[in-house]
């Protein structure tokens, strides 16, 4: 992950939204700060995609001035309900980033 441009870090959340673990190069960020509040958007995004007929959300990404957030679910039904934060600069490919987290997720999780 270090090596896609704009990359500044990755949590792993319990499906509570409690920070598991954190790769944070150079600037240690706080994901504790944000990760209750976008857990909490994934969940509300759940509900809303789900009563619109799209099934479960597997994630989302916001764009801001100073980032892209990539927010992702693992597969409920085969690696419980974990959720993953990733943080890149505004130059940040975050698609780039979302396909690379939908690859490395299941082997976290099975490496646990």
């Amino acid at each position: 992950m270090k090596t896609i441009k704009g990359y500044q870090g990755l949590a792993v959340l319990s499906p509570e939204g409690s920070v598991l673990a954190v790769d944070s190069p150079g600037n240690a960020i706080d994901f504790k700060n944000f990760a209750f509040d976008f857990n909490n958007m994934m969940i509300h995004c759940n509900k809303t995609v789900r009563t619109k007929g799209f099934e479960q959300c597997t994630g989302f990404t916001v764009h801001t001035k100073k980032g892209v957030i990539v927010m992702m679910s693992s597969d409920v039904y085969k690696h419980g309900n974990f959720r993953f934060i990733g943080l890149m600069s505004p130059e940040g490919n975050g698609y780039f980033l979302q396909v690379q987290l939908e690859k490395i997720i299941p082997q976290i999780l099975s490496a646990s």
